[in-house]
C-alpha cells in the first residue's frame, strides 16, 4: 500500500493545498477531499486521469457572469477568468475606443480577473462620436468616458471655470444626446 500513498498538490480556485492520499484517479480525490465538479467548471487534469506522485490538480470554478452591453444584459456561467474570451462567449466584440469596466473601474480586455472571485460583472462602454464647436473651429471627438468633461480632458482639453459648455461637463456622454 505505500506504493499508492501520493502527494499532490490541489489547486481550486488560485487557493492550492498539498495533500497525501491514497486516490488512484483525479476524479477519487475530489471525492476523498469532498471537493464537488460541476459541469462547466475547468479541470487540469481530467476526472478520470490516474494520479501520479508530486502531481498538481488544478480546478477552476464555474462562476455567474453579467455584462452589461447595448442596453441588455447577458448572465451565463464560465470558468473562463480572461474578459475577451467572456465577450466572445457572450457573442459580444469590443469596437474602437469601447472599453470595459468592472465595479467602476477601467480593465483591460487582456487582463484576467482573479481566480478566486465569486462572480464578475462587466459593463462596455461604446465610444460615441460627438462634436466640440470652440469659437471658429469645429473638433470630432470620439470617447467612451462616462461624461463630455471626461470625454474632453481624455482629448486633452483644458476646461476652466469661465469656459460656457452646453451641455455641461458633468453630463452623462449620452449615446444619443450629445
Amino acid at each position: 500500500a505505500l506504493g499508492l500513498r501520493k502527494t499532490i498538490t490541489l489547486s481550486v480556485d488560485g487557493q492550492s493545498r498539498t495533500i497525501t492520499t491514497y486516490a488512484l484517479t483525479v476524479g477519487g480525490l475530489l471525492r476523498l477531499e469532498d471537493v464537488p465538479l460541476a459541469e462547466q467548471d475547468s479541470l487540469d487534469p481530467p476526472v478520470n486521469n490516474w494520479l501520479k506522485n508530486h502531481q498538481t490538480v488544478k480546478l477552476i470554478r464555474a462562476i455567474p457572469i453579467q455584462i452589461w452591453a447595448d442596453d441588455r444584459l447577458v448572465s451565463f456561467t464560465s470558468h473562463q477568468r480572461l474578459p475577451k474570451i467572456l465577450l466572445t462567449e457572450a457573442n459580444l466584440a469590443l469596437g474602437p475606443g469601447d472599453r470595459i469596466l468592472t465595479q467602476g473601474r477601467n480593465w483591460e480586455i487582456d487582463q484576467p480577473f482573479p481566480e478566486k472571485r465569486a462572480a464578475i460583472s462587466i459593463q462596455i462602454l461604446r465610444a460615441v462620436n460627438f462634436s466640440l464647436v470652440d469659437e471658429e473651429q469645429t473638433y470630432t471627438l470620439t470617447s467612451s468616458a462616462i461624461t463630455l468633461g471626461q470625454a474632453l480632458e481624455e482629448a486633452g482639453f483644458s476646461l476652466y471655470a469661465a469656459d460656457r459648455l452646453d451641455p455641461p461637463a458633468a453630463v452623462g456622454l449620452d449615446r444619443d444626446a450629445v
